[in-house]
């Protein structure tokens, strides 16, 4: 709980509400997220991911410690590899909502920093 609260406190107050919209996009998305991320990344391609039975399945996933920390930097990774992906133009999801929801932890880490490297340059 107390990791929770200091990356709370680093979000400037400003992005609070946003990113809290966002992160509960990304949840409500989780499922298909990850199932495109183990389909393109890793060639395994699990159909029941993309059924409500996607959130029993990612709970217990998320519980091996192990699976658990890869299964997390393969999703940042997708994270940034999309935006990047996305900045250059050679991806554009078309009225697809899980393109632009996929690229939401990378874009609140850059905004993130970013504006608290500002702040941090302006106090002084």
């Amino acid at each position: 709980m107390n990791l929770f609260k200091i990356i709370i406190n680093f979000v400037p107050n400003i992005l609070s509400i946003p990113f809290l919209i966002g992160s509960f996009l990304y949840f409500i998305l989780m499922p298909d997220i990850t199932y495109y991320a183990l389909g393109i990344y890793l060639d395994i391609w699990l159909p029941i991911l993309r059924t409500f039975w996607g959130y029993p399945i990612l709970f217990i996933l998320l519980c091996i410690p192990i699976v658990n920390l890869a299964l997390i930097w393969l999703l940042i990774l997708q994270s940034f590899w999309v935006l990047l992906k996305f900045l250059v133009g050679v991806y554009y999801p078309r009225d697809e909502l899980l393109g632009f929801v996929t690229m939401y932890p990378a874009t609140v880490i850059i905004i993130t920093y970013t504006i608290s490297f500002f702040l941090s340059r302006r106090e002084r």
